[in-house]
């Protein structure tokens, strides 16, 4: 397999192309293909499609991809790496890889001083070229490949031509030269090549005036002289310098001179980095980061690298310092800001003193103001090949005087605030530091322990990294307690971190405390924001929405808590505590007294907003109903989690409690509580398919307390529909829409219409379903994409592609597909499996087994019902398709015995069809018998339907008369609903 991006993305197998398809697919491949080979993190691949402005559904939407692009490259290409994927080039080959193998291949040939053989080599580099890297593709990671691999390209162009030129082909690079000096009017390197071209032409007077053209463009411009080399190159022209002229061994004599070294004679060069960190692991990203940064002259000359607390900062800035200090020449300078050391901060001023000195003379005076201070520090460092280290800096006020104007210099500053003031103002490139991953965790206690000469089980290791919630200061503490000479093992270590005491158990003699960095770091917020952290630590599961986080805290202190790296921000719009940083708030909380003020917000907020939560509130829901069984709002809890049902998820959970709390609300007199409950096994019931229960406990809802909303009426119409009573389901949807409006209850006037509009169109009503398709119009038009609305939508579908209108349903679902808008998983099926509806209406059925197929992975096995509707939908493709046998596969997933007889009904309506096909008429007068039965009632198109497949059988079966007498019920009822016949 090839991938080419050194032009359009493209990818072939055996020299036929392979379609990768869609926006998020293509970008997708792009971010993997710049790290191929290599494990690209989740975050990585969000921010390269989305820029840092995903939607909440981000992460879906990679898995999605991620899945199509198996499907297309092929499993074994794409590999899962931790939480995110890695690209498996074993076998494949990318153009830019080749291209910049080859580009070193020939810097080793011009050491060798084999210029033919270089020169071959670098015409094929740059042949691999078909246009700009990674074209029609755009994003802040995508493009800054493109320029990193642009960079490399205009320098492998360079080298080409100074091959030439040692090849003797002066006369015939002049042209092409002269189109690349317009074209990079301060490439300094190319006039140089122009000027030597010119000259060995016997155009001594075009070389010169080349020059002289760029010392102008450069003075008038920039306020800058042309380099060292290039003067010297003038000047050498002028002499006529033989060195010049083109000889045997020319090309291996590199053209410009080393650049000297800006250190004063006799002045030993600053060197003031600390010790490298010792079993220093990972963080390849990172560091291939900063790396490139350095190196990209037109990205910013500094980077300011953000994490929590013991996340690694210092180790990284210092590891690459170590790495690339040969890059600097004139010195390394490192200080300790202190910005959350207990005592007072490093100052500016203070800072600059010491840089000041380190540059001249310890005795020198620093001037008292510090402008002039900073002023004669930029002055000192102007040209220098110097790199910058301030650790631990609080504010961008410590920073900023301390990063050198020189373009040569490089700064690299660390911080557990964001600094968002310093990447406005300054352009500093911020860096967010996490926690290493699984991997590198077990690596990094590995390490320490065979350095003592140890070996622990990978079994304990793994514990132990995962209790220290693989936060490198609290895994190095591990390691050192392990080699200690207490005798403790590996497994009695993580037993331990085990306790509710781990956060005093990670310190080594009262120092490098994780409790001690934590404090640090808490100290330095106002006390509302302490309050709030406190507060949020309360709330059980994994993460919490900002909106549930500003029910307990103003926006001001969020942030605030969000700047000092307490709070991560783990995907678009909700937010995550490291364990330890938990663990430390929550013991803080525990004095304050505020668990039962949480307990009460948060219990309120999630029934409030029950019917907008989404998949990732799911988890939290089912925590806080673990953690706050006592509470006496308990039964709030237990009514959010039958919401999750129309995301698929399992609501199974609250059955075991909803008899205790309808027996407490019913012997209190709750009857607000007790409605809820009857709601609960309602919906219950619903899931299990058990009809008559569910509108035996519907209506105790409706009797036992006011529906204030018009909900209770909605969800119990739905009931009555589901169970074929269609004159009670419309009087309860009129109610419901009446009472909704009367509310302004938005979500309930929606799904009443929707439910409406539905039972309008399967009783053949579609004047009436067409009036209020009219009106809900608005809202589509309003909010195209909101969750209420969205499922409104789908009804709208249905009943377009019903009528034959298969145009206006695509236009009705076209901007959801389009927008890439936040939907909960749920609502994200329901769309696919209309698209699928709309697909098989058109006769695309492969695409429509597709989009099903899809759906169905999405649904897992979280709702039977949904995957049920879903597998008969696929066997109504097959029998469309006459592949009879798939047909009956699907249907035997189903357990039709087990469905609710509406969906049993459905299926063995499918189920007849199939064994007509199969000629096994006797089944199929069977199936197709108990199905017409079921619809008859209702007159449903689907009655019709029944009718159709029953007639079929009968004629298979040589009941002629019969199958004629029925076939004319069929057609009767689709002419009264005005619909056509079946093909």
């Amino acid at each position: 397999m090839d991938f080419r991006v050194l032009g359009p993305l493209e990818v072939t197998r055996a020299e036929s192309r392979v379609d990768v398809r869609g926006r998020i697919g293509k970008r997708l491949l792009a971010v993997l293909l710049i790290d191929a080979g290599h494990g690209v993190s989740m975050a990585r691949l969000i921010e390269g499609i989305w820029d840092g402005d995903p939607p909440e559904t981000a992460l879906r939407q990679v898995r999605h991809a991620a899945s199509r692009l198996r499907k297309v490259l092929g499993a074994e290409r794409l590999e899962s790496a931790g939480d995110g994927y890695r690209l498996n080039m074993d076998g494949a080959t990318c153009d830019a890889i080749l291209f910049e193998q080859k580009v070193r291949e020939a810097r080793e040939l011009f050491l060798r001083r084999d210029n033919a053989q270089r020169l071959a080599v670098l015409r094929t580099a740059l042949g691999l070229w078909q246009g700009s890297a990674y074209s029609g593709l755009e994003g802040r990671l995508i493009n800054t490949e493109v320029a990193r691999l642009g960079g490399i390209w205009l320098a492998a162009l360079e080298e080409r031509l100074d091959a030439e030129l040692a090849h003797g082909d002066h006369s015939q690079v002049i042209g092409e030269l002269r189109l690349l000096v317009l074209e990079h009017p301060f490439r300094q390197r190319l006039t140089d090549l122009l000027m030597l071209a010119l000259y060995r032409d016997g155009r001594t007077p075009e070389a010169l005036e080349a020059y002289e053209r760029l010392r102008t463009d450069l003075a008038e411009n920039l306020g800058l002289d042309p380099d060292v080399s290039l003067r010297e190159r003038h000047a050498a022209i002028l002499r006529r310098d033989p060195v010049l002229d083109l000889s045997d061994n020319a090309s291996t004599r590199p053209d410009r001179p080393v650049r000297p070294s800006y250190v004063q004679p006799g002045k030993s060069v600053p060197a003031q980095l600390p010790i490298k960190p010792a079993g220093f692991v990972g963080r390849n990203i990172a560091l291939t980061a900063l790396t490139r940064q350095f190196h990209d002259s037109d990205k910013s000359r500094s980077c300011v690298v953000v994490g929590a607390a013991g996340v690694g900062k210092t180790a990284l800035a210092i590891h690459w310092a170590h790495e690339n200090r040969d890059q600097f020449p004139d010195g390394q300078f490192f200080i300790n800001l202190r910005g959350f050391d207990s005592g007072a901060p490093v100052s500016a001023h203070e800072a600059l003193g010491r840089f000041i000195r380190a540059l001249r003379d310890p005795s020198v005076s620093i001037p008292s103001d510090v402008d002039e201070a900073a002023a004669l520090y930029r002055s000192l460092t102007d040209g220098k090949r110097i790199l910058v280290v301030l650790d631990n800096a609080k504010n961008a006020d410590q920073i900023r005087p301390l990063i050198p104007s020189s373009p040569n210099a490089f700064t690299v500053a660390t911080s557990r605030n964001r600094l968002t003031g310093l990447t406005a103002v300054d352009d500093t490139v911020p860096l967010f530091l996490s926690p290493l991953n699984h991997l590198e965790s077990v690596d990094l206690l590995a390490k320490s322990a065979s350095t003592a000469g140890l070996s622990i089980d990978r079994g304990s290791t793994r514990r132990i990294a995962e209790l220290c919630g693989h936060l490198p200061l609290a895994l190095r503490i591990s390691a050192a307690l392990l080699v200690d000479g207490s005798g403790r093992t590996a497994k009695q270590l993580a037993d331990e971190l085990g306790n509710p005491d781990r956060l005093d158990l990670l310190s080594v003699d009262g120092d490098s405390t994780i409790a001690t960095a934590l404090d640090q770091s808490f100290q330095s917020l106002t006390a509302e924001a302490q309050q709030l952290l406190c507060q949020l630590a309360l709330i059980p599961g994994d993460d919490f929405p900002q909106a549930l986080a500003l029910e307990l805290g103003t926006g001001k202190d969020f942030d605030r808590l969000t700047t000092a790296s307490l709070i991560d921000e783990h995907r678009p719009g909700r937010y995550r505590f490291h364990d330890l940083t938990r663990e430390y708030a929550k013991k803080k909380a525990q004095a304050t007294g505020s668990e039962i003020h949480v307990a009460n917000q948060v219990i309120g907020w999630y029934h409030d907003n029950c019917r907008v939560l989404n998949s990732h509130d799911y988890n939290n829901v089912i925590a806080a109903v673990s953690a706050w069984r006592a509470h006496s709002s308990f039964w709030r809890l237990v009514h959010t989690v039958v919401a999750f049902v129309r995301l698929g998820e399992n609501i199974s959970v609250a059955a075991p409690l909803v008899d205790d709390q309808l027996a407490a609300a019913l012997e209190r007199g709750d009857t607000e509580a007790a409605q809820a409950m009857f709601d609960v096994k309602a919906q219950l019931c619903a899931e299990a398919g058990d009809n008559p229960g569910d509108v035996k406990f519907g209506q105790k809802a409706l009797d036992i307390h006011r529906d204030e909303t018009g909900f209770y009426h909605f969800t119990h119409g739905d009931a009555r529909f589901s169970n074929g009573e269609m004159t009670l389901a419309e009087d309860h949807f009129r109610t419901a829409l009446r009472l909704a409006n009367e509310a302004q209850h938005q979500y309930t006037i929606l799904a009443s219409t929707a439910a409406l509009a539905n039972l309008y169109r399967v009783t053949g009503r579609y004047a009436e379903a067409e009036t209020l398709f009219d009106g809900a119009r608005k809202y589509f038009d309003h909010n195209p994409t909101g969750a209420m609305e969205i499922d409104a939508r789908m009804a709208f579908v249905t009943f377009l592609c019903e009528t034959g209108r298969v145009d206006e349903a695509e236009g009705l679902l076209r901007p959801i597909l389009d927008s890439e808008v936040e939907l909960d998983p749920g609502s994200w099926t329901q769309v696919i499996m209309f698209r699928a509806d709309i697909r098989h209406a058109r006769g695309q059925y492969r695409e429509a087994i597709q989009d099903f197929e899809h759906a169905l992975e999405l649904t897992a096995d979280n709702s039977r019902i949904q995957s049920r509707l879903i597998r008969t939908s696929i066997a109504d493709i097959y029998c469309d398709l006459e592949d009879y046998d798939n047909a009956l596969k699907q249907l035997e997933l189903i357990d039709l015995d087990a469905a609710s007889t509406k969906l049993r009904a459905i299926g063995m309506l499918q189920l007849a069809r199939a064994h007509n096909g199969k000629k096994d008429h006797a089944r199929a007068k069977a199936a197709a018998t108990y199905s017409a039965e079921v619809f008859a009632e209702t007159r449903l198109r689907s009655h019709a339907l029944a009718l159709t497949v029953l007639a079929d059988a009968h004629e298979g079966l040589g009941e002629v008369k019969t199958a004629r007498t029925t076939r004319e019920r069929a057609l009767r009822i689709l002419n009264e609903l005005g619909l056509p016949e079946p093909g």
